[in-house]
Parts: structure tokens; C-alpha cells; sequence
């Protein structure tokens, strides 16, 4: 029971939405033969292999290292949190905005135990960073993955039309950093300790990555997912333990969830009169859906009702910050930071940075691709 308890108050999201499930189950019977149907199972076979191999490359410890070495170039609280915030924006583009964090927040844990000073908005500015970096790519995020093997858009297609609005949001985040933080000195307290890095493990996994990028764009992922599980299995078993299946569960609930709501009468009727012809309409949706549901069951929601993916990626990725439960990263960054006033503090600076990325890329952005 006590197990129970602790993975209801560690996955609430998760725990919501299978609630939800049950409640589904249980009104709509008629939809169960559909299941099925409503997973996108090349989504789930392409987040499967990202899951272990991003777990592996985080297991490598290889960038934890390297962030320790680049923080003794640093003397002021200012370049620490650009080069932190930054770091964490170019990792999401690839490890995914949920594994960066998995790397980054107890690294930022340990600098700040390390610390005389209080570095806490740091953990705040990296958590709006990972879910501005990952709108670049196709594998940046869930959502991303989703969109990306929904409408099969090409790789290269998919950055050079998310990269406008990421542009915008990282301009905006590099403000929003230089503003807020202080040039002060940091005085170190004691030192953080070397960590030690499995090179092996992280050529393997980066090797794999690039071959599993190249499987997604040739649409091989189901065997390029056993290929990799079957590596692991070989070489390091430990891998596939560490892996956040659970994460892979939540999204098959959110496909059930999601098409189950989708496919209901009344629901289909209130969408269809939001005229969804428009783009920046969709946006719209997009993104106050994101803050009601978060952002990656609000893409696979608005995928029955229109299949304008463009509209759908900027309102799901700008409306990752606002509310803390508009993405998993959020909440994932509440759960390993330990600090109690980082829900309250969170929305001071994630609600202002949400507002001005949706306002700014509809009046300048949606334009563009018309």
C-alpha cells in the first residue's frame, strides 16, 4: 500500500490520467474494441528507443562531468546561469527536455549545496530552457515525437519550421536571464565531487542515437527499437532497469484518453466550432489546451480535429511554460529539486514568458508559414 502512495504522489500526472481511464472505461464501453486503433504505435515504438538510448547516454554521466568542468570557468552568478540555461536548452534538442532534466537538476542540486550563494532561480530558468530547446527537433520532446511520426514530416522540414519560434523563445529566455539574475561573485563552500564518466557506454548510446534517427526517417523505428533493446540487453542490462517505462505507459493512456474524447459526440461538436481552419486559432487551442492538460495530451487531442501540424508543434511547445502542469518537465523539476517554494515560484516567471512567446508568435511567426 505504502508503495501504492508513494507512486500516486510521485506520478500525479500518470495517476490522473489512469483515473481517467477508468472513468472512460466505465461510461464508454463501446469504444474498447478501439484501443488500439487510437495508439499511434510508431510514436511509441520511436519514444521507446529514445527512452533507452537517451538513458544510457544520461547513465554515461558524460555531460554531468562536463558541466562540472565548465562551471570553474565561471565567477559570477550571471555567467553561471547562461551557461547552465544554454547548456540546458542544447541538450534538450536531443537527449529530450524530461532526460535533460534528470541530468541537469541534481547537478544544479549539488552546485547550489556547494554554494554560499542562492542559485535557486536557476533551477526555475533550466526548466523553461529544456522546454525551449526540445520545440527545435523532432525527438526534442513527446509531443515533438508524436507530431513529428503523426504526419511524418521530414527531420530537416520539422527544424526549419519549429526554428522561428524557438528563435523567439530563446531570445526572450536570454532576457529573461540577464534581467533576473545577479552579477555577484560565487563564493564556494566546499567542492563538488569528480564524477566519474563511462565512455564506452556514452559512444555506444551516441552511435546508436544517429542510427536510430536515420531508422525514424525511414520508417524502420519498430526494428530499430528491438535492435537497440537487444544491445542493452547484451551489454548493459542496467540500462534497460534505469529506463522510464513509466513514461511510455503514460502515453499510451494519453493516446486511449485522448481518442476516446475525441471521438465523443459533443466534444467533436464544441471543437468543430472553433473554426479550426485558422492557424492562428489552432495555436490558440493548442496552447490553452496545454495549460488545462498539458502539452503532450493536447497534441494528440487536437490531432483529431485538424491536420495542420505546424499550428499544433507552436502551441503545444510554447505552451509547455505557464501553469507548471503544461509539461511533464515541469513537474519533473518540482519532484527532484526538494524545494518547497518552487511551485509558487515558478509561475512568477514561467506565466509573464508563456504570455509574451504566444502573443509575439502570433502577430510575427504564424505570418511566415500562411
Amino acid at each position: 500500500m505504502k508503495a501504492v502512495l508513494k507512486l500516486i504522489k510521485k506520478d500525479l500526472v500518470l495517476t490522473a490520467s489512469f483515473i481517467l481511464f477508468v472513468v472512460l472505461l466505465v461510461l464508454f464501453p463501446k469504444f474498447i474494441k478501439k484501443y488500439p486503433a487510437f495508439i499511434n504505435w510508431r510514436t511509441i515504438f520511436s519514444l521507446a528507443g529514445l527512452i533507452l538510448i537517451t538513458t544510457g547516454i544520461r547513465n554515461s554521466n558524460y555531460f554531468e562531468q562536463l558541466t562540472v568542468r565548465l562551471l570553474g570557468k565561471f565567477r559570477s552568478e550571471r555567467k553561471l546561469f547562461l551557461s547552465v540555461v544554454l547548456f540546458s536548452a542544447f541538450l534538450s534538442t536531443f537527449l529530450t527536455n524530461d532526460i535533460t532534466l534528470f541530468i541537469i537538476v541534481p547537478l544544479t542540486v549539488s552546485i547550489a549545496l556547494a554554494l554560499e550563494n542562492d542559485i535557486g532561480k536557476l533551477l526555475i530558468f533550466e526548466t523553461i530552457a529544456v522546454n525551449v530547446g526540445s520545440a527545435l527537433t523532432p525527438i526534442g520532446n513527446p509531443q515533438n515525437i508524436f507530431i513529428y511520426r503523426r504526419w511524418d514530416v521530414p527531420f530537416d522540414e520539422f527544424i526549419f519550421k519549429m526554428a522561428p519560434v524557438t528563435f523567439l523563445m530563446m531570445v526572450l529566455l536570454f532576457l529573461l536571464v540577464v534581467i533576473f539574475s545577479s552579477g555577484r561573485n560565487l563564493k564556494m563552500k566546499k567542492g563538488i565531487k569528480t564524477i566519474k564518466i563511462d565512455k564506452p557506454l556514452f559512444y555506444l548510446s551516441l552511435v546508436m542515437l544517429a542510427l536510430f534517427i536515420i531508422a525514424m526517417e525511414v520508417n524502420i523505428e519498430t526494428y530499430a527499437f528491438f535492435m537497440v533493446l537487444i544491445i542493452y540487453l547484451l551489454v548493459r542490462r542496467d540500462v534497460i532497469y534505469k529506463s522510464d517505462w513509466l513514461l511510455l505507459l503514460l502515453f499510451i493512456i494519453f493516446f486511449v484518453d485522448f481518442g476516446i474524447l475525441g471521438n465523443l459526440e459533443i466534444i467533436r461538436k464544441l471543437m468543430h466550432g472553433l473554426n479550426l481552419r485558422s492557424e492562428r486559432i489552432i495555436l490558440t487551442t493548442s496552447a490553452v489546451l496545454s495549460q488545462i492538460m498539458s502539452n503532450v495530451p493536447a497534441a494528440i487531442f487536437m490531432a483529431n480535429f485538424t491536420d495542420r501540424w505546424l499550428p499544433i508543434a507552436y502551441g503545444v511547445n510554447i505552451g509547455g511554460n505557464g501553469i507548471i502542469i503544461a509539461s511533464l518537465a515541469n513537474l519533473i523539476t518540482l519532484r527532484l529539486s526538494g524545494r518547497r517554494d518552487f511551485f509558487w515560484k515558478f509561475h512568477i516567471y514561467s506565466i509573464p514568458f508563456f504570455v509574451l512567446s504566444f502573443i509575439l508568435t502570433l502577430i510575427f511567426i504564424i505570418p511566415i508559414f500562411r
